[in-house]
């Protein structure tokens, strides 16, 4: 197997012909231009962060990806896919163009429509036969299931589950439908418990047949049944349940990065390898996810200075590469990685942070199940001079 490519364009800059834009617009040239032809449709795959969150990626690298898909041609739009969950601030398409609108994320300002994949409530969503490990079957976001190309634009992130939130996760969570999002952090779909829902004289049940929105629960002899062929897992009966009767368990975080890595792979194979591209941001590196969906959002400062964007073909290349760029940098004074002792050039950043994960676990399962190359050539860009600009 070649080893594959990962490309360089650093953050340091001392002029605007060094400036990080001036670089990623020579990797979008390089890479991209014969790789897309006239008329392809192509979704740029990102996430445009949490209501609280403020170290998403910035609309402008969307926009600029965007003017040269327009340039050649291609009829490019900004996808997304609803978050976990049917209640929170990301559950449905209506709430996270809201978020969406209120980071930047506008048709005006990244010159392309903005689609949420998955529909409304992300029920638009297409079943995917697999061999893998874990899953026979998953679901995946109908619309980005349809398009010629898509490109994951990721901010390089920690994550409290998965470890590193890059190009696997971008793809593998991002492309998912709201089933599979759910069996990837949830042992099984939800359960009542019919110790708690008991059918008792003033109990009511219409909470949560009235939140599912495949009508999934139904009432029987006064207590919630769920058809576990109709749920989508969308929670909405878990959050809404009165008694809080409808259970489901965590599922562990090494099944959790094996999962993310099967979805990852169901993707590519549903569209193609050739048919992808991938650009990781590191910037604003924070330890935590722009998702964090137990909340609102949030956002620590970064653990290391940025260091550039990243791009390749791989993702699995192009995530271990982002992992070993962090490991490499210093840490910043007064982050977690100074409060976690992790501060010094070569210290597993992410690792001695999360403490209970380890990031180099989600590439492991991702090599072991052939999604890509942990080996790679970094090849880093260099600036044109004015001359031959």
């Amino acid at each position: 197997m070649e080893v594959p490519t990962v490309y360089f364009a650093d953050a340091r800059a001392r002029s605007s012909a060094e400036s990080l834009i001036s670089k990623f617009d020579r990797i979008i040239e390089i890479e991209l231009k014969d790789k897309i032809s006239k008329g392809d449709l192509v979704a740029v795959k990102t996430h445009m962060g949490s209501p609280l969150s403020t170290r998403y990626l910035r609309p402008f690298y969307i926009r600029r990806l965007v003017e040269h898909l327009k340039k050649w041609g291609a009829k490019p739009f900004v996808a997304e896919t609803t978050g976990l969950g049917l209640t929170n601030p990301r559950g449905t398409a209506q709430k996270y163009l809201e978020v969406a609108t209120s980071h930047g994320f506008t048709q005006e300002t990244v010159l392309a429509p903005i689609i949420i994949a998955d529909g409304q409530f992300g029920t638009d969503i297409t079943k995917v036969k697999v061999m893998g490990n874990l899953f026979k079957e998953v679901t995946l976001a109908k619309m980005l299931t349809k398009v010629d190309f898509l490109i994951s634009a990721a901010h390089f992130t920690g994550h409290a589950f998965a470890g590193p939130a890059g190009a696997i996760k971008n793809i593998g969570v991002g492309c998912a439908g709201k089933t599979s999002k759910g069996l990837i952090h949830f042992r099984n779909k939800p359960k009542v418990n019919p110790s708690i829902c008991d059918g008792s004289p003033g109990y009511s049940i219409a909470p949560c047949i009235t939140a599912c929105p495949v009508d999934a629960v139904s009432k029987e002899n006064n207590k919630a049944v769920i058809d576990e062929e109709k749920c989508i897992f969308c929670y909405a009966c878990v959050v809404k349940c009165p008694q809080k009767a409808i259970e489901t368990e965590r599922t562990e975080k090494s099944f959790l990065q094996k999962a993310i890595a099967e979805h990852t792979k169901a993707f590519v194979q549903t569209i193609g390898k050739e048919n992808i591209y991938n650009f990781n941001f590191l910037i604003e590196i924070d330890w935590n996810c722009d998702c964090e969906h137990l909340q609102k959002g949030w956002n620590d400062i970064p653990i290391v200075p940025d260091l550039g964007i990243l791009a390749s073909s791989d993702p699995l290349a192009i995530d271990q590469a982002s992992i070993d760029l962090i490991n490499a940098a210093p840490g910043i004074p007064g982050s977690m990685a100074e409060e976690c002792g992790v501060m010094e050039p070569g210290a597993d950043k992410l690792g001695g942070i999360l403490k209970d994960i380890d990031p180099q676990n989600l590439l492991v399962a991702a090599e072991e199940i052939e999604l890509g190359s942990r080996k790679y050539k970094l090849e880093k860009i260099e600036v044109l001079s004015p001359k031959s600009t």
